[in-house]
């Protein structure tokens, strides 16, 4: 079977991080690349470089993952030029890339940000990025106040096989 790399995109507070640990731990052979983990491995503070930086990285690390053969989730918001260099590394790979975007409402995201003990990000930023980040053509969308995170994972892994 061909190897596949998941990109789980959507705004701030939707469940992004703890669906691709789930796929993760589900998907055999598989590495999941945390983009703003990495941001943060740089920096507290938002910056376009510490941004920058951290898509390089991960690029690097996608391809390193790629020569060993591993499966690969990778999530971020992922704003178009990211997204576009991101998926082109798959593609050129000869990997299956699918592409989720998980949604759910701006109250829920509100809620969902000021629930969590570190990286909260504030109504403000939640408001922008919910009206910035918007699912594109071809991508599964995924409303995560709909349906469980198994559900959610279950879908996934129905739609990757």
């Amino acid at each position: 079977m061909k190897n596949v790399a998941i990109i789980i995109r959507g705004p701030a507070g939707v469940g992004k991080s703890t669906i691709a640990n789930l796929l993760h731990n589900k998907i055999p052979n598989s590495a999941n690349i945390d983009v703003d983990l990495i941001k943060r491995m740089i920096s507290k503070d938002s910056s376009i470089i510490r941004t920058k930086i951290a898509h390089s990285v991960s690029l690097s690390l996608a391809k390193e993952l790629i020569n060993n053969h591993y499966n690969i989730i990778i999530e971020e918001v992922f704003r178009d030029n990211q997204y576009f260099d991101v998926r082109k590394v798959f593609v050129e790979s000869d990997y299956k890339c699918v592409t989720f975007f998980l949604s759910a409402s701006l109250e829920t995201l509100i809620q969902r940000d000021s629930d969590r003990k570190t990286k909260t990000k504030g109504k403000e930023t939640i408001s922008n990025l919910n009206k910035e980040i918007l699912p594109r053509k071809n991508e599964i969308v995924i409303n995560t106040e709909k349906l469980s995170t198994e559900e959610i994972v279950h879908n996934i892994i129905e739609e990757i096989t």
